[in-house]
């Protein structure tokens, strides 16, 4: 054999040898890469999981807190709302109540007594030998009780004597009426009117005029007093 020939025949064996050697799999190289990488992403999205499912609790526990909170917030603002209706209302009923007064009408009671348009007095009849009654009807038109009433009554002219009647006759012109103990309710309770029943006696010469000023007084109200001309007639 020619040396050409065994040089031949060594390329070759040496090709066979080099085809024999195990070269790199690329392929199963960049599959590996792949599920490597396909591995990491699953691994990522479950912890990513995770971590949303705790944030989740933990936003739920959150919002729980802050919606007990806005409750217990919304409760005592109802009661501060309600705490506050009851002082205004308080503070109204206490003001309606200082502001309540008691108020007095008087008026000549006119079952026995006529009115004379003609000379604006009021007819007063006067048995022969007797003297004359006169009632005066108090009324608390108010809308609350007058207490520590007091009341004057002045004859005009003096001989004119005015006493309670069924006090028998008396010697002055001026009567005084106390009713300090009790405590007289305005007509929007039920509660009906004051009377005073007053005798009129004539001293000496009888006079066919005269006038019944009446000055009246209580806890709470001025000192007011009103004026009643009379004319006195036979009957």
């Amino acid at each position: 054999m020619s040396d050409r020939a065994r040089l031949r025949e060594w390329n070759l064996a040496i090709r066979r040898w080099r085809g024999r050697k195990p070269g790199l799999n690329w392929k199963f190289i960049a599959r590996s890469v792949l599920l490597l990488q396909l591995g990491l992403t699953i691994v990522a999205l479950i912890i990513s999981w995770i971590v949303f499912k705790r944030q989740i609790r933990d936003s739920a526990a959150q919002q729980s807190t802050l919606e007990a909170s806005a409750r217990a917030m919304n409760s005592s603002v109802k009661l501060a709302e309600k705490t506050l209706r009851l002082l205004e209302q308080q503070y109204e009923d206490e003001r309606a109540l200082r502001s309540r007064r008691p108020r007095l009408a008087i008026q000549i009671d006119t079952t026995g007594v006529a009115w004379n348009r003609t000379t604006n007095r009021f007819v007063v009849r006067k048995p022969f030998g007797m003297g004359a009654n006169v009632d005066f009807l108090f009324r608390n038109v108010g809308d609350a009780p007058a207490t520590g009433l007091v009341i004057f009554v002045v004859s005009v002219p003096d001989s004119v004597i005015v006493n309670p009647e069924g006090m028998g006759r008396g010697r002055q012109n001026v009567l005084q009426l106390d009713n300090a103990s009790q405590a007289w309710q305005p007509e929007s309770l039920g509660a009906g009117p004051y009377v005073i029943h007053v005798r009129l006696d004539f001293q000496g010469a009888v006079v066919r005029r005269f006038s019944l000023h009446v000055r009246y007084s209580a806890a709470g109200i001025k000192v007011d007093a009103r004026r009643f001309d009379f004319e006195l007639v036979d009957g």
